[in-house]
């Protein structure tokens, strides 16, 4: 640690701790050993704050303990200087209270280091536990400031003279059987029981104790120690913000969000989460961000999209350290949503930034800026790094995304493993690739029955891959029952989010008459559409239908060009025609020309290749749900803005 004075002119605790172990030469036994025991103190003290800013936004509330511990250091200063001053029996209630903040601080200190090492404290009760460890601190230091009044007060026992504490240091009605209920709820001191809990903080909230109010609420909400109540729940969050508690009005604004209770009302949730925000609540900042980012088109709850205020309040936020409202924020530099372009090494430092606190969609959106090397030098090492980060966190994309590179690198054993985590959550991206491995029996039996039904999962979820696996499967029978009509729904379903595969694969069926009517124009224009895209199939196909005039004027030399064209991008096809053609020309047989237009009807949909690694494992950037009621859907894997 420094030698140098802090900011606020405390000393440090290396300069502390060379204090003389004799005072002017006068000094008695217990005030030198009060005074070694400050130092240790401080440097106790510098220990949480150092805790607290590591773990300030994972933990709700370490900002304002730190806060307190800072507090508590300048005071232990002001202390050290009574010591000094005075003798033996001036000191005695100095150090009394010393005793008892040693004892505050090192459960502080034990409780937040658990919090850094454990997920116990990362759900939503963490907040008695931060309010636990503040209060032990308020107590302690409540019992220090009257020490130092009456210490440097001299001993003359006037007490109308003496000072009182600072209110901040005063223990509020409610207080302590508020702290009980805290205990209780998470068994620190004594038997873990919500029924307890509860009883404490009724108590608690009879003396019309706001946090108290706002656990009692919360208990309710989410049946602990009683039946799930939502309107004794509403009723103690609105007495609670009524008295100004900023967490019961965020509550409240939770409520109105998800129509939990009550009836859905986006302008009311606002309205809660603004009154928050402005108090410095940073899930409400977060949550006003989410709001405005992504608007609403309910008729009864329109909220227009507003990406500079979305901006604006995940920067408020973000710059007190909020990871939810950092990676949002990243998002939105990712995407453009800032200035218009996209700003990827901007996005990159907020991902970190998320990242270096545990936040799960940041270190996966890391992993897929080292996979694609944007803002970042590409790196597949980093990238299986980030994405391992989040998978260790349950985080159902990343863990596919992990699973996808080991599957390049065909590490078939691990990559199956990871699918499978990653599918128990539902996650698209994972069924489609366990359809792949069993369609091709990579480290499974190959099993097209139940990769069919891979695909059919991921299809629901409209995986664009997946719909156009389950059209090739019911259009020839693979793994399931042949039926054409359906396999047209599910090519268009995939056409429709620009597959290529697919829009050539209608283009047949229409030319063919097959699952459909015969439509030589609707063929014309899915041909058109995947050619453009670069399908090599499409486009001999297309220029199939050029040399035959079918459907289009004749157009020879075009259709030759257009058959060049699709076999530089691989169409054996392409190359068969053209080597057909040359062979013609060198024989002078005009007959070989005739057998062409068999390879448009032979080109039907069928077993194809699967789509390339690139397209079918296509991840997108994902932003973190608000802190409410978008948790579980904070990941999509095609590439738009996601919730």
């Amino acid at each position: 640690m420094s030698d140098e004075k802090h900011d606020d002119g405390t000393a440090t605790a290396s300069t502390l701790n060379r204090a003389p172990s004799k005072l002017n030469g006068e000094a008695t036994e217990s005030q030198t050993s009060a005074v070694e025991e400050i130092n240790q103190l401080l440097i106790l003290a510098l220990d949480v704050n150092e805790l607290c800013l590591r773990d300030q936004a994972k933990i709700k509330g370490s900002y304002e303990l730190g806060q307190r511990v800072d507090e508590l250091r300048t005071m232990l200063s002001e202390c050290q200087s009574v010591l000094v001053e005075h003798k033996e029996k001036e000191t005695e209630s100095v150090v009394n209270a010393v005793a008892g903040l040693k004892k505050a601080l090192l459960i502080a200190k034990d409780a937040m280091q658990s919090a850094l090492e454990t997920s116990v404290f990362r759900n939503k009760r963490y907040k008695g536990v931060i309010r636990l460890l503040n209060a032990d601190i308020t107590i302690a230091q409540s019992k220090l400031a009257m020490a130092i009044t009456l210490a440097a007060a001299k001993g003359d026992g006037n007490s109308k003279s003496t000072p009182p504490p600072s209110n901040d240091y005063v223990i509020k009605p409610g207080q302590e059987e508020c702290l009980m209920g805290d205990k209780a709820f998470i068994g620190h001191g004594m038997t873990q029981s919500y029924a307890q809990a509860m009883e404490y903080y009724k108590q608690a909230a009879d003396k019309k104790y706001a946090p108290a109010m706002t656990s009692l609420a919360s208990m309710y909400r989410e049946g602990r120690g009683c039946v799930r109540d939502l309107p004794s729940a509403l009723d103690c969050y609105r007495k609670a913000a009524a008295l100004a508690d900023l967490e019961a009005i965020f509550s409240l604004g939770e409520m109105h969000e998800a129509g939990e209770g009550v009836s859905k009302n986006l302008e009311f949730a606002i309205e809660y989460y603004q009154q928050a925000a402005n108090g410095g609540h940073l899930d409400a900042q977060t949550n006003l961000g989410y709001i405005y980012e992504h608007g609403s088109e309910d008729d009864n709850n329109y909220v227009p999209v507003d990406l500079d205020a979305a901006a604006a309040w995940y920067t408020e936020a973000s710059s007190h350290g909020h990871a939810k409202a950092q990676n949002n924020l990243g998002y939105l530099y990712f995407t453009g949503a800032v200035t218009g372009t996209p700003e990827y090494f901007v996005a990159v430092k907020w991902f970190n930034k998320a990242a270096e606190q545990g936040n799960a969609d940041a270190q996966n959106n890391l992993g897929i800026c080292y996979e694609s090397g944007q803002g970042v030098e590409k790196s597949e090492e980093k990238a299986a790094q980030y994405y391992a980060e989040a998978a260790s966190q349950g985080h159902s994309s990343a863990q596919s995304s992990l699973g996808y590179l080991y599957l390049k690198q065909r590490r078939y054993k691990e990559a199956l493993e990871l699918f499978r985590r990653a599918a128990e959550r539902q996650c698209k991206e994972a069924l489609y690739h366990l359809g792949q491995m069993h369609h091709h029996g990579l480290h499974v039996t190959k099993d097209l029955n139940t990769a069919f039904l891979y695909y059919a999962k991921a299809a629901e979820q409209h995986h664009p891959y997946a719909e156009l696996e389950v059209g090739h499967s019911l259009f020839s029978g693979r793994g399931t029952k042949k039926d054409p009509e359906a396999a047209l729904a599910y090519y268009q379903r995939a056409a429709e989010q620009r597959v290529s595969e697919a829009e050539n694969c209608l283009g047949i069926m229409f030319e063919e008459g097959v699952g459909t009517i015969y439509d030589i124009e609707q063929a014309v224009y899915w041909f058109r559409r995947a050619a453009e895209k670069g399908n090599p199939d499409a486009l001999f196909n297309l220029a199939l239908l050029q040399e035959a005039g079918k459907g289009v004027p004749q157009d020879v030399e075009l259709a030759f060009a257009n058959y060049r064209e699709a076999a530089k991008l691989g169409s054996a096809q392409a190359k068969i025609r053209l080597a057909q053609e040359r062979l013609r020309q060198d024989s002078s047989s005009p007959a070989a020309s005739s057998s062409s237009s068999s390879y448009a009807s032979s080109s039907v949909p069928a077993l194809s290749a699967s789509p390339s690694a690139s397209s079918a494992s296509a991840a997108a950037i994902s932003a973190s749900s608000s802190s409410s009621s978008h948790a579980d859907d904070a990941n999509h894997e095609t590439p738009v803005s996601v919730s």
